[in-house]
């Protein structure tokens, strides 16, 4: 349950052992000030509670409390309410803009951003590409902040991670995992590592052409903005990182015939930055992109150029590589 007061008392729930959102984070607050540290409860509004008005701040506009704290001059969001959330690491939920410090000696509005409220997700595939159509994977995922946080929670909500992979191992997903691993699931002071072992049937024959995706299933399928006008402001749930490299080797007796272009885009400012390039020598293809969002709101008037980004990334990551029989 989440609010800004209190129901039993802090100390109801450090009896208890357990208690409300708020009741939590204030007793979190106690604590860290008992340990002699300076700290402050942070209330904010969640994206699903709506904006907060900074001018004329209500305070029924809140319904959520964090706590701040500093040591060594440096300030640290913390939420205790969840076991998976560290150092300035909040809810994607929590991210809305502002929090509003309230105490008796202290008060304002604090960014609830920064460096390590970003999703960042580094995806390896190395591909061996079956004359059938099947590819064999090896990949590799490497979950960071709030990817680590979302990844744990979606382990934990399957009830482990042999059970969501067992979600996950489905033949309408177009793939089928030979075996899988993690590492860091609890270790929240690392990233969580997942590897897993699939076929996927991705390639198809035409004559003597071999044509399939270089970037298998990471390939975005459809542009997500299909609105002519846009009445209301875009907004991403976080800053993000997304990097994938997908190295495939061909199979015997094909050669390379053509190969997509590379892409890049960047929105003004930087706001977006997003690049695409895939080369290929011998019998080795690598298609690898980089994909970037600094900022998490964008007003109705970048929504073309946004729109169009997406129109890049989807067409350029949906070009076919084209393999060829060699000649005898």
């Amino acid at each position: 349950k989440t609010g800004i007061f209190c129901e039993n008392g802090i100390r109801e729930v450090l009896k208890n052992g357990k208690g409300d959102v708020q009741g939590v984070n204030l007793l979190l607050t106690a604590l860290v000030r008992e340990a002699g540290l300076r700290a402050w409860p942070v209330i904010l509004s969640t994206r699903s509670n709506g904006m907060i008005q900074p001018i004329y701040p209500s305070i029924d506009d809140f319904n959520y409390v964090i706590c701040l704290a500093e040591a060594d001059g440096k300030r640290i969001l913390l939420d205790a309410s969840d076991r998976y959330l560290t150092m300035n690491l909040l809810d994607p939920a929590c991210l809305n803009d502002k929090g509003r410090i309230i105490d008796q000696t202290e008060t304002g509005w604090i960014e609830l951003t920064n460096p390590e409220n970003s999703y960042k997700i580094t995806t390896t595939w190395n591909v061996e590409l079956g004359d059938d159509g099947v590819a064999h994977v090896k990949a590799e995922k490497l979950y960071e902040d709030i990817a680590a946080y979302m990844q744990r929670d979606r382990i934990r909500d399957a009830g482990g991670f042999e059970k969501y992979i067992d979600g996950i191992n489905h033949p309408d997903n177009g793939f089928t995992i030979l075996s899988s691993g993690i590492e860091n699931q609890e270790d929240k002071s690392k990233p969580v590592r997942q590897t897993m072992e699939l076929d996927l049937d991705r390639g198809y024959k035409q004559g003597d052409l071999f044509i399939f995706l270089p970037l298998f299933t990471e390939a975005l399928g459809e542009n997500p903005f299909k609105l002519k006008k846009r009445e209301y402001p875009v907004e991403f749930e976080f800053p993000a990182t997304e990097k994938v490299v997908i190295r495939t080797k061909i199979p015997e007796g094909y050669e390379i015939e053509s190969l997509p272009q590379g892409k890049s885009y960047n929105l003004p400012g930087g706001s977006i930055v997003y690049w695409y390039r895939i080369t290929g020598e011998n019998n080795e293809i690598v298609a690898e992109y980089s994909y970037q969002i600094k900022r998490m709101v964008f007003p109705t008037h970048e929504y073309e150029n946004l729109k169009d980004l997406y129109r890049v990334i989807t067409e350029s990551q949906n070009e076919s590589v084209v393999l060829k029989r060699s000649a005898e």
